[in-house]
């Protein structure tokens, strides 16, 4: 798809009218009348419904965000031959406990500007699929989706993933307990889509679908907080609680046979040449 003809497309549905349209573009309006033309010709079906106001047809309205989409790319790109900036996205308890020491500290060697983004996990991916970051930190890659193709991801490091419960628990203090009696508390959940399920189902096995999530409470500080307050017990990466177990807000219980560890990923583009500040990145995170 032509991006001129694109840009006509989005400014006569922004503005209403060819003519509003010529003149946002600095364009004829024959032009612009010829792009729209030419873009629904190629794709075999009609984008504009023409009348006093000019709006997307009915096929047209999900295409208006895949059309924003390929122009944000595109002028991305144009800026990236411009700029050495990096761009880094982690996931929510990545970006929180693991990665900025990390970043920053490459910031200060390499003298590259950089910016860094915290999100979900999904949103992370989402992303990199679109080229809105260059390295991705995640949790959890999903490697059976075909997009996957496109991307090199490695294994950053292995977290373990620990039992944590409140200082009133009838296990705080003990230092193991059968993994079967997990069955008889309520578990607290996280941020979902961060593959924490799979850990646990691949982990405990038989016992996995005997566990209880009774809340989900949508991030790692909330859990903790939950877990405090006696709502439940939590399995999470075990750098998130580090300060709280060393300051006795919340207690560590080994389970019997049962040890759970997340692989942390980088992902970057396959594309990208050796000598990127995505490399770069990547390449330092993982001797640190």
């Amino acid at each position: 798809m032509n991006l001129s003809q694109l840009k006509s497309f989005l400014a006569v549905v922004d503005t209403g009218s060819f003519g509003a349209a010529s003149r946002e573009l600095g364009i004829s309006q024959p032009a612009v009348s010829q792009h729209v033309r030419k873009l629904e010709q190629s794709l075999e079906v009609c984008l504009i419904e023409r009348g006093t106001v000019c709006v997307p047809t009915h096929r047209a309205v999900a295409f208006v965000r895949h059309a924003r989409t390929l122009i944000e790319i595109a002028e991305r790109a144009r800026l990236s031959l411009h700029s050495d900036e990096l761009r880094v996205g982690a996931s929510s308890n990545v970006g929180t406990y693991l990665i900025q020491p990390i970043f920053a500290q490459f910031m200060n060697e390499s003298e590259i500007k950089g910016k860094l983004t915290i999100a979900s996990n999904p949103e992370v991916a989402e992303k990199l699929q679109q080229g809105e970051i260059d390295v991705a930190a995640m949790e959890w890659w999903n490697e059976a989706d075909p997009e996957s193709r496109r991307f090199h991801n490695e294994i950053w490091r292995e977290e373990p993933l620990v039992l944590i419960v409140g200082p009133g628990h009838r296990w705080a203090g003990r230092r193991l307990v059968q993994a079967d009696l997990l069955e008889e508390e309520n578990l607290l959940g996280g941020e979902s889509g961060t593959g924490t399920g799979r850990v646990i189902s691949e982990g405990f096995g038989s016992i996995a679908g005997k566990l209880k999530v009774t809340q989900v409470l949508g991030s790692t500080e909330v859990v903790k907080e939950g877990v405090k307050a006696g709502l439940g017990v939590s399995l999470v990466l075990r750098s998130a609680v580090k300060e709280e177990l060393e300051a006795g807000s919340l207690y560590q219980v080994n389970l019997r046979g049962i040890k759970l560890k997340k692989r942390l990923q980088l992902i970057t583009s396959s594309n990208l040449p050796e000598t990127s500040c995505a490399r770069k990145f990547c390449e330092y995170a993982m001797k640190i």
